[in-house]
C-alpha cells in the first residue's frame, strides 16, 4: 500500500532530501512512464511523485520534471512546504523563467485544481483530475489498423484516461490473443490497477475463445491475489 500524504510528510516533511545520486541512477524514459500510470491511478502516492521527478530530471528532460513537480505540488496541495522547495531546487535548471517563477510563488499555499499555471503535456493530475479540455478523445472510431489502435492506447495512457486505454486494449485483445505487445500493455494496466476483477473478466472471454493462455496471464492472477489479501 502507498504512504499516505499524512504519513509520508509526517516521516519526511522536515528532513527529507533525495540523494543527488539518485538523479544518476536512469535514463530510462519508459519508467518515467511507468511510474506517470501509477500517479494517475494512486495521485496521492508522494514516493512514486518523487521518484518521477528525479528520473525526469536524470534524462536532463525540462517538460518530463515540470510536469512531475506540477503533479507533485497538487497531490501536496496545501502540505509539504519543505518537500516543494527541496524539489524546486533540484528540478529548476529544467524550467524554464516561467514556470520556475510560478512554482516559487506557490511554494507556500501550494497549487490546487483551480490554479491557472503554464500549461504542461506531461503533467497526469492536470489533464486527469482537473478536468482538463486536453483530454484526448477517439479519433478511430472506425479504424480497424491494429497499429493505429495501439497508438491510440497508449495516448490515452499518456494522459491518464486509464479506463479509455484498457477498453481499447482489451478490444484488440480478444480480436488477436497472440499479440504480446498489446497483452504486454493490458497486463500493465490490470497490474497497476490492482483490477482483479478485470483480469478474471478478460481471462474467462479468451478462455472461451479456446486460447491457451501464456503464463504471464495467471502468475498476473496469483501477483494480485497476495497482494488483495495483504
Amino acid at each position: 500500500m502507498p504512504m499516505s500524504i499524512s504519513g509520508f510528510l509526517a516521516e519526511n516533511d522536515t528532513e527529507f532530501l533525495p540523494s543527488e545520486n539518485l538523479i544518476l541512477l536512469s535514463q530510462n524514459k519508459q519508467l518515467i512512464e511507468m511510474m506517470a500510470y501509477e500517479i494517475a491511478w494512486r495521485p496521492n502516492d508522494l514516493q512514486t511523485h518523487v521518484r518521477r521527478l528525479l528520473l525526469s530530471i536524470s534524462c536532463r528532460d525540462g517538460a518530463q520534471s515540470y510536469g512531475a513537480l506540477l503533479d507533485l505540488y497538487i497531490a501536496l496541495g496545501e502540505k509539504g512546504r519543505q518537500l516543494r522547495q527541496r524539489m524546486l531546487l533540484l528540478a529548476s535548471p529544467m524550467l524554464t523563467a516561467e514556470q520556475n517563477k510560478m512554482l516559487r510563488e506557490k511554494l507556500e499555499q501550494g497549487v490546487s485544481r483551480f490554479d491557472s499555471m503554464p500549461v504542461s503535456v506531461e503533467s497526469i493530475l492536470t489533464e486527469a483530475v482537473i478536468g482538463s479540455t486536453k483530454l484526448v478523445h477517439r479519433k478511430n472510431v472506425l479504424s480497424n489498423n491494429k497499429a493505429d489502435l495501439l497508438v491510440e492506447a497508449k495516448e490515452f495512457l499518456a494522459y491518464g484516461q486509464v479506463q479509455e486505454a484498457q477498453d481499447l486494449l482489451e478490444q484488440l485483445c480478444l480480436r488477436d490473443p497472440t499479440d504480446i505487445e498489446v497483452t504486454e500493455e493490458l497486463l500493465s494496466i490490470y497490474k497497476h490497477g490492482r483490477d482483479q476483477q478485470a483480469l478474471s473478466k478478460m481471462t474467462k472471454c479468451l478462455e472461451e475463445q479456446g486460447f491457451p493462455l501464456p503464463p504471464q496471464w495467471e502468475a498476473l492472477a496469483e501477483q494480485l491475489n497476495k497482494t488483495l489479501k495483504k
